[in-house]
């Protein structure tokens, strides 16, 4: 009969024994000065301290064990090293290293020019209203928590961020279900982004819609507010510092701003009470004819033409001119081309062709 192996104890280490040598594979890289690495390195030591149950006199013997000689010496002259305060010890550690984490700075600037961004973006889905958010709240939310920003400016500026159109549906969901909202203040940051994922959800049943017959059917909608860019308080001055592209792109944003401008105050009403407008639809299966385009329509594309055309360019000549016989007013604001003669006088001399010359029948 084999007899019965003696019984043997088995014994857990506590303590500065319980931790791993220097250099070894379980032990924290050590720690040679460099400010990246300092995070990684307390977290690696915190644990393997609360796993040995170090007392707060053993932390401190056995962080210098897993350090270079250099910095050795300057962690013993921070302070809460000589008083045997962690947590002070700690905190000056990280103050003589900072990292780019915690150097970062973002101004308002920064957020304005986030805003400006996605002034222009409309959104169509909830993967596009996701990428505005994170963007924006890495940004408003710093300048929160270091009082550069208030809560009042977070939800101003996030609700100029949306483009006017997203802006113009979801203030019809937000007076719905607001109604008691005081609107000399922005719409609530929360309740912001609540109707902006209720309306742009990808899983809305709506987003594929079945295919019926055409059928006449009668729609009802309301008119949306008119949006400009001035409706965003942003500064958009030209700056000595800006870049040359930079300042193209202010200019052609200043000229569309005033040609809009000058639409507006000649064709919108004084009262800016929104007018309801129902119209029947008839959606005929033969192909119909293509509808004349309207003034704002035509006006819209001879101001993007002439904002991204060369002066010099004979396209351009001929865009301003006929700009300027439709609309003389834009057209000011727009500088003449160098060659913009010819294409006047050719539109002029047509003119007159056909007035002294009629089309007999």
């Amino acid at each position: 009969m084999n007899p019965i192996p003696p019984a043997v104890a088995h014994v857990t280490l506590t303590g500065l024994a319980a931790m791993p040598r220097a250099g070894s594979r379980s032990a924290p890289d050590e720690f040679d000065g460099d400010p990246e690495a300092l995070e990684d390195f307390l977290d690696r030591f915190e644990g393997l301290a609360i796993a040995a149950q170090l007392t707060n006199e053993d932390k401190f013997k056995a962080l210098l064990l897993y350090v270079t000689r250099k910095q050795k010496m300057l962690f013993e002259t921070l302070n809460g090293f000589q008083t045997k305060v962690w947590d002070d010890w700690i905190a000056a550690i990280k103050d003589v290293f900072p990292t780019k984490t915690q150097t970062r700075r973002y101004t308002k600037r920064t957020l304005i020019t986030l805003v400006r961004k996605y002034h222009q973006r409309q959104i169509y889905n909830e993967e596009d209203l996701m990428t505005y958010y994170r963007d924006f709240i890495t940004v408003a939310n710093w300048l929160l928590q270091h009082n550069k920003i208030t809560p009042e400016d977070r939800s101003y500026y996030f609700w100029f961020g949306f483009h006017p159109s997203n802006r113009a549906e979801m203030e019809q969901y937000l007076r719905f279900h607001h109604p008691a909202h005081d609107r000399s203040e922005a719409w609530p940051f929360a309740d912001v982004f609540a109707s902006a994922k209720y309306l742009y959800n990808s899983l809305a049943f709506d987003q594929q819609t079945p295919h019926f017959p055409a059928v006449p059917v009668a729609v009802t909608y309301q008119e949306p507010r008119r949006y400009l860019d001035d409706d965003l308080d942003l500064d958009l001055e030209l700056e000595e510092e800006d870049l040359p592209e930079v300042a193209d792109v202010k200019r052609d944003r200043l000229r569309r701003a005033a040609a809009r401008e000058t639409i507006r105050r000649s064709v919108e009403p004084p009262s800016e009470v929104q007018q309801t407008v129902t119209k029947t639809v008839q959606f005929n299966p033969q192909p119909v004819r293509q509808v004349a385009r309207s003034d704002d329509e035509e006006l819209e594309n001879l101001v993007g033409q002439l904002s991204t055309l060369n002066f010099n360019d004979s396209r351009y000549a001929i865009a301003f001119a006929k700009l300027t016989n439709r609309f003389p007013t834009v057209s000011a604001q727009f500088p003449k081309p160098r060659i913009a003669g010819a294409a006047v006088q050719t539109i002029q001399t047509t003119q007159t062709t056909q007035t002294t010359n009629p089309q007999t029948t």
